[in-house]
């Protein structure tokens, strides 16, 4: 989807340290590649972390080395401002809602302003509450999406809630499926 119908072409990973996030990071690496894209750093983090700056960090370092520029001008009161354009399209990260939250925040900090790409982890009410500024342009894949405008959808979600006077879960629609 990242490369052929949103036109991106040059990626970043940061992924969590866990079976769940090794693998997704693997798989979009290879599909990345499959796909003739290109990775331009890959970073983990433990679980617990709270502080992606080292990663974020190294990931501009790579970038820097390839296609991101960094320019240095004046302000008014003499100071010196650097600004930093990255040259991937695009930051994967498979990690949990909880932690997009965390790091959105501190990829805005760093100057990384890409969209940023998701698993089924984001789906979260919270995430956008948390991180609505920072995610925005972002995309994350899911196997449901109870809004979806295709007719099908619609009747299921309608019926649904009928029924168990709540809105279907991913479990709900593959029980349905």
């Amino acid at each position: 989807y990242a490369i052929g119908t949103m036109g991106l072409r040059r990626f970043c990973i940061l992924y969590p340290e866990t079976s769940y996030g090794q693998k997704l990071a693997q798989f979009f690496s290879m599909e990345v590649r499959k796909r003739g894209g290109e990775l331009i750093a890959v970073e983990s983090f433990k679980e617990t972390d709270t502080d992606f700056g080292p990663q974020i960090r190294r990931i501009k370092e790579a970038d820097l080395k390839r296609y991101g520029q960094s320019s240095t001008t004046k302000t008014s009161k003499g100071a010196v401002r650097i600004t930093y354009t990255p040259g991937f399209d695009a930051l994967f990260i498979p990690a949990g809602s909880s932690h997009v939250a965390l790091i959105a925040p501190q990829l805005a900090f760093y100057d990384v302003k890409v969209p940023l790409l998701g698993s089924n982890t984001w789906n979260a009410p919270d995430l956008l509450r948390l991180t609505d500024r920072w995610i925005e342009g972002s995309t994350f894949v899911d196997g449901f999406f109870k809004d979806s405008p295709d007719q099908n959808v619609r009747e299921f979600v309608d019926r649904y809630r009928k029924r168990y006077q709540s809105d279907p879960t991913l479990f709900a629609a593959q029980a349905f499926d």
